[in-house]
């Protein structure tokens, strides 16, 4: 006696094209958390913590993240200003939508200062920018996966 599916070929990759899709927008929910989590991070250091100087809040206003899925831009942070920082806002956005197609494989979340200085406070200054939220992202990120592994 013959197994005979219940389903069509076409009704199953329909299934498995909703589950993926849900799969999918829950690791895009878990990373908006974690970016969310290390921008925070990053804009709350103070210089006692190792942090610069907040003086016009470009800077700091210009520290975001995006969400990638095979190169397009489906989350981005709200790069709100701090102080009068509406120009490191900006720059933050454009920063990060000119990142769109450079991971074109899987979701990607890139967390970013989009100010063109970013890179000289830190390295030069040796302030933290955006380096210690780095910390913070690998943190969850092992948590996530962790988690991920024990539904398996």
């Amino acid at each position: 006696m013959a197994i005979k599916p219940q389903f069509t070929e076409q009704e199953l990759k329909k299934e498995l094209m909703v589950e993926t899709n849900r799969i999918e927008q829950t690791i895009i929910n878990r990373f908006a958390y974690i970016g969310e989590k290390a921008v925070s991070y990053a804009r709350s250091l103070t210089p006692s913590e190792g942090s610069f100087t907040n003086r016009t809040g470009i800077l700091r206003s210009s520290i975001g993240f995006a969400i990638f899925n095979k190169g397009t831009l489906v989350r981005i942070s709200s790069f709100s200003s701090v102080k009068n920082g509406s120009n490191g806002a900006a720059m933050g956005k454009t920063f990060v939508k000119s990142l769109s197609g450079l991971a074109n494989k899987g979701i990607v979340l890139a967390v970013v200062a989009g100010a063109d200085y970013a890179f000289y406070v830190e390295s030069i200054y040796n302030k933290d920018v955006i380096s210690g939220s780095e910390l913070v992202t690998k943190k969850e990120l092992v948590k996530f996966s962790k988690f991920i592994k024990s539904l398996a």
